[in-house]
């Protein structure tokens, strides 16, 4: 229903609500007993009220704690899956030292040279001295001309 803006409007609206139809409901109304609501009801209804409000809060917390522990249970294991899926493959080494050639001398001295690096501390291990000392290469001589051009 709109709104009268008006004032022909308004007296409409006035002659509507005092026509013998409007004014039966209005003395039907009032000869109504009023029902005042005694207070150990209202206290009645307050705890009902109060206690389905408690079992209701229950509810909601115990879904929220399992759904949110299978949540981060899947959300833990989605991503274990993807790091193990992201990995790459992990491929043997390929042994050199084995074949002849230049190639698995050089690594074979590379790996010796490293070990011995590592399990030393300052001074040098003994199993690359003795590995140095199988080999009999003589040091290097120094001639006066060389020492000379340094």
């Amino acid at each position: 229903m709109s709104q009268p803006t008006d004032s022909t409007n308004m007296k409409q609206l006035d002659e509507a609500l005092n026509s013998p139809g409007q004014l039966g409901v209005r003395q039907l109304v009032g000869q109504l007993p009023e029902d005042v609501p005694n207070l150990v009801w209202r206290s009645r209804l307050n705890e009902r009220l109060a206690q389905s409000q408690q079992q209701s809060r229950r509810r909601r917390l115990v879904l929220r704690v399992k759904w949110g522990g299978f949540a981060a249970t899947a959300g833990l294991a989605a991503t274990m899956g993807l790091i193990l899926l992201s990995r790459p493959a992990i491929t043997p080494a390929l042994d050199v030292s084995q074949e002849p050639g230049i190639e698995a001398a050089m690594i074979t001295a590379h790996r010796e040279a490293d070990s011995a690096m590592d399990v030393s501390s300052a001074t040098v291990s003994e199993s690359f001295v003795a590995h140095r000392s199988k080999a009999e290469t003589p040091p290097f001589q120094w001639s006066e001309a060389d020492l000379e051009a340094l």
